[in-house]
């Protein structure tokens, strides 16, 4: 077994190599659709938090460098402290020379021509930018409230002023767009047909970053770096950069009519399953390895699918997904190998404590009502059909066994399934599963000593004390 999954590997050769999300054939037509692109373009890459973006922008920017598009990789979120976006964008820009596939006679020339791009660019001061933006957005952007500041003290200038300032700024854009267009130049290698492969600029987390800094990184990048041959690719979750738009602009503001103004298109990316996901996380982290022994040939299957049944019912990100199965990792790894470990109760367990932390306390200090367990599992259609199944219909014994606190109650609950067992007109299906839940309450009440649920939450427990990086 291993404590967490190895580094993301990204062979240069075979960037794909590694693709457990099944999402090279996404690559694939991105890949097709910007090779047609000679403007200036905005490609939102759109999914959800924790669903692995950020994976597939690094594979596929790889593939990219590849086929020799020139490409550079921004994580904004590494960069919000700074209160200035245009700077950082020049400066990872500027980073990420070193990235490309270059002479030393070009990167000698890109260099020279970055550091003109830098030194206009810094001409572009904060407080000259507002009138520029509003005019080129026209109107559509609430600057007076978003630079209240920078226009207070602009106020205070003359009308004659303003005017000269606003032709000189639109001067040093134009120069700055100039010497931009240079650089581009210097890094993007032609084609088969003497087209200019253009440059990809990726920008990863912006609906994590603070919402004045998203916001106007993304105005700047579509306002100052609008010329042929940039390509803007923004990971992001749409929803989430909306939060960010409303709490600068207002809750009534059109999210979706103010993105159009710098997002040309969006993809989705395909949602990957969970049994995809978890089968490639199980093998990474060899926990089959802990099941190795002949007594426990079934638990792997049992603990593998009860986890793949419920992040499906309960809609899990990727991220949580790979949180629970870390947490389980732990607690296998914390146990002695001849250990009973109740892999299907154990598995809801961790899954619940993340879906529904609250029931999940109610149940560690067992006063539960079993009926709200299943009735929260059973809350979506695929819970429903996870306990209709053998090992939906364990997990509901589980419950109902643990819930109860007294030797009596058990008892009764024992002999309720002898008097099914006894019933003659029971059907093979249900006599199927009325035995094996009748079985599963003679093993747990073997040991009248033994707590599973305070068992079972102690290891998790521990597992949240260990921290992975």
């Amino acid at each position: 077994m291993k404590i967490k999954p190895p580094k993301l590997n990204i062979p240069d050769d075979n960037p794909f190599a590694e693709d457990i999300l099944e999402r090279k054939e996404s690559a694939q037509i991105l890949t097709q659709f910007i090779s047609t692109i000679k403007e200036p373009y905005v490609l939102a890459i759109d999914s959800p938090w924790g669903t692995g973006k950020t994976t597939f922008i690094q594979m596929w920017s790889q593939s990219l460098k590849k086929d020799d598009y020139p490409c550079i990789y921004i994580n904004a979120w590494e960069n919000d402290f700074s209160d200035a976006p245009l700077v950082s964008l020049i400066g990872e820009i500027d980073a990420g020379i070193e990235g490309i596939k270059l002479s030393k006679g070009l990167k000698t020339k890109a260099k020279r021509n970055i550091a003109k791009v830098k030194k206009v660019g810094s001409l572009l001061l904060k407080k000259s930018i507002p009138i520029i933006i509003k005019t080129a957005t026209s109107g559509v952007v609430d600057v007076d409230k978003a630079y209240g500041a920078a226009m207070s003290e602009m106020a205070a200038t003359t009308a004659s002023d303003i005017i000269d300032k606003y032709s000189t700024d639109k001067k040093t854009i134009k120069e700055f767009k100039k010497s931009l267009s240079k650089f581009v130049l210097d890094v993007s290698p032609k084609d088969k047909k003497g087209n200019t492969k253009p440059l990809i600029l990726f920008i990863d987390e912006l609906d994590r970053c603070r919402p004045n800094f998203a916001i106007e990184l993304l105005e700047k990048a579509k306002h100052f770096f609008n010329i042929d041959n940039i390509i803007f690719v923004l990971a992001l979750d749409k929803e989430q950069l909306g939060h960010s738009i409303k709490s600068m602009y207002g809750v009534d503001m059109n999210v979706d009519g103010y993105l159009r103004r710098f997002i040309d298109l969006d993809y989705n990316l395909p949602e990957t399953s969970a049994d995809v996901f978890c089968n490639a996380l199980f093998s990474k982290l060899k926990i089959a390895d802990y099941f190795s022994g002949k007594t426990k040939s079934n638990h792997y299957k049992e603990l593998l699918t009860t986890l793949i049944k419920l992040f499906k019912a309960f809609n899990f990100s990727l991220r949580d997904q790979e949180q629970c199965i870390s947490r389980l990792n732990i607690v296998l790894r914390t146990t002695t190998p001849d250990s009973f470990i109740h892999p299907i109760f154990l598995g809801a367990l961790i899954i619940l404590k993340t879906a529904n932390h609250q029931l999940y306390t109610h149940i560690t200090k067992r006063d539960a009502n079993s009926n709200d367990i299943r009735n929260f599992i059973a809350n979506t259609k695929e819970g429903k059909e996870f306990l209709s199944s053998d090992y939906g219909t364990i997990l509901k014994a589980y419950f109902d066994y643990t819930q109860h606190t007294n030797i009596e109650a058990k008892t009764d609950l024992i002999n309720t399934y002898q008097q099914k067992l006894n019933n003659s007109g029971l059907s093979n299906e249900n006599r199927v599963k009325t035995d094996a839940i009748f079985n599963l309450f003679i093993f747990l009440r073997s040991d009248c000593n033994y707590d599973i649920i305070k068992y079972l939450t102690k290891k998790i427990e521990i597992a949240e004390q260990f921290i992975q990086n």
